[in-house]
């Protein structure tokens, strides 16, 4: 019987560090995400530039210079399959090195 109360006493104690493993986790990737933006609703072209559409959004649309925030990206791409769900475009990623690059062009 006693070995049984020591085996449940390890399973808690490492289901606690899960917990906190997870928890860790999760942090880590939400301030991941605070360098990112995704831009919805822009149609692709073939063969298109990212980086160039991307340009022209922050460009045109926002009137924004933008030009030195976007080409420091350091990821621009439209993850996910070849075509968004319901026909819809998919979003333009964009990964800053900086969060404040990211600040500029959404203030």
């Amino acid at each position: 019987m006693g070995s049984m109360g020591s085996l449940t006493k390890r399973m808690n104690t490492v289901e606690e560090a899960m917990k906190k493993m997870n928890y860790t986790y999760l942090d880590l990737e939400a301030k991941n995400f605070r360098s990112n933006l995704l831009v919805h609703g822009i149609s692709k072209m073939d063969d298109e530039d990212v980086v160039e559409t991307t340009h022209l959004f922050v460009s045109e649309t926002l009137a924004l210079d933008g030009t030195e925030e976007v080409h420091s990206a350091t990821r621009l791409e439209r993850p996910g399959g070849r075509q968004g769900t319901l026909g819809k475009p998919r979003p333009i990623l964009t990964t800053f090195p900086y969060e404040r690059q990211r600040e500029r062009i959404i203030d």
